[in-house]
């Protein structure tokens, strides 16, 4: 993880929108490091926030929450098997993650531990907003959240 205090804002905001296997990451200039989203390494970084001096961080997850009800296609995965259930109309919809369902677990895993820890310390007010039926990317989606968002706080 790295945290930038000086050079290009343009370049460190667009660095942390590269996702893996959407937007290649950006190569900072300085030393020639590859920079891409910190939520794979620190999706809430209330710690970092408060190392630069803050007393209280008030930190918002607006992270998309994992389907759990996936189907169970054992050890391998046909191709056939999978076009077959989707364009049978009687056989039960199947559930299997996509490339970017793989790839958000993935940071996940990387900054679970470390979110529990700051969501559970006394320096952060944590809140997650009533979003779960969102999906990461969903950005179409997020101007009824807000409109909904903004109804639930009153």
């Amino acid at each position: 993880m790295r945290v930038h205090t000086d050079g290009s804002l343009w370049r460190y905001v667009r660095a942390s929108m590269s996702l893996s296997g959407y937007l290649p990451p950006l190569c900072d200039p300085k030393d020639g490091h590859l920079l891409m989203d910190g939520g794979y390494i620190n999706n809430l970084p209330a710690d970092v926030a408060r190392s630069m001096g803050a007393k209280v961080v008030i930190a918002i997850d607006v992270g998309s929450q994992d389907e759990t009800h996936l189907t169970n296609y054992g050890d391998s995965l046909s191709g056939w098997w999978l076009l077959w259930k989707r364009f049978n109309p009687l056989a039960e919809k199947v559930k299997v993650l996509n490339m970017a369902e793989i790839q958000t677990r993935l940071a996940s895993c990387a900054a679970w531990r470390q979110l529990e820890s700051v969501k559970s310390s006394e320096y952060c007010e944590y809140i997650r907003p009533p979003i779960d039926r969102y999906r990461t990317l969903e950005f179409a989606s997020s101007t009824r959240c807000r409109v909904e968002y903004a109804f639930w706080r009153r």
